[in-house]
């Protein structure tokens, strides 16, 4: 009887592991079989992928090639296509600066035209231009030579960094740092920055006229000068000392003028 037992015992240990051995003889994939699937499928879909970019980069060359063999290619000088055409040149800014040193020589002034047009920062350039000013008005004054007038154009920028800037545009800084340097300048000399559009940024003035009294008189209006210029607020400086020029809207735009004038007669000689 007890034999019988572990018989049965044996028996129903045998028939456990039948499923796994069935599986086995019937031939599940191992673990590496599965891998060596998986890296043969990944292959495959490589393989796919670089049939369809060999297959576009073909598509492309080809699409290259008849856009190449039907585009015409730029007309020439010459061509008969530019045989209605023509070009002519109705204002620029040497234009305009031409046209004001006519004007300063109908005026008596001997005018100067500076060959560089201004560029750069718009508060050193009117550094620049109000000391060049006074240093022609001194050369001027040892040569005993008549008034003159030295005439830029040209565009320059403000560049505002951190901050958010008051009211104003380029000319009108311009002519804020011409001011603080022709201050306590001799009567008879002023300079002039202006747009050619009659719009200086988003004001209503062209730009502004300062002489030796603007800056005096900004501060004598309750305003300081240097804060403002520093602020990029010219407009509210130079509207307080009444220098602003507003000309209104001129219809054309060809960046920007400035002009320094000494007007004042030389000494009498000895």
């Amino acid at each position: 009887m007890r034999r019988r037992r572990h018989s049965a015992a044996f028996m129903a240990a045998i028939l456990s592991t039948a499923p796994a051995l069935s599986a086995r003889a019937q031939g599940a994939p191992s673990a590496e079989e599965k891998l060596a699937k998986q890296v043969e499928a990944q292959q495959a879909d490589l393989n796919e992928q670089e049939a369809r970019i060999r297959e576009l980069e073909k598509k492309l060359a080809e699409l290259v090639a008849q856009q190449k063999s039907t585009r015409a290619e730029t007309p020439k000088a010459g061509d008969p296509a530019f045989a209605r055409v023509a070009i002519e040149l109705i204002a620029s800014n040497r234009l305009a600066v031409e046209a004001a040193a006519k004007r300063a020589t109908e005026l008596g002034l001997i005018p100067w035209v500076a060959e560089t047009p201004i560029s750069g920062e718009a508060s050193a350039v009117g550094a620049v231009t109000a000391n060049d000013l006074l240093g022609h008005h001194a050369s001027r004054l040892k040569a005993q030579t008549g008034g003159f007038a030295l005439i830029w154009g040209g565009e320059t920028t403000v560049s505002l960094g951190d901050n958010e800037g008051g009211v104003g545009g380029r000319c009108q800084e311009l002519a804020l740092a011409a001011a603080r340097v022709l201050k306590n300048a001799p009567d008879g000399l002023a300079l002039l920055a202006a747009g050619t559009d009659g719009r200086d940024g988003p004001t209503d003035a062209a730009g502004a006229i300062v002489d030796g009294k603007t800056w005096a008189t900004i501060a004598a209006r309750g305003r300081d000068p240097a804060q403002d210029l520093a602020a990029h607020d010219a407009y509210h400086a130079l509207d307080a000392a009444g220098a602003l020029l507003r000309p209104g809207l001129t219809g054309t735009n060809v960046m920007d003028i400035v002009i320094g004038v000494s007007t004042d007669a030389p000494p009498a000689s000895a």
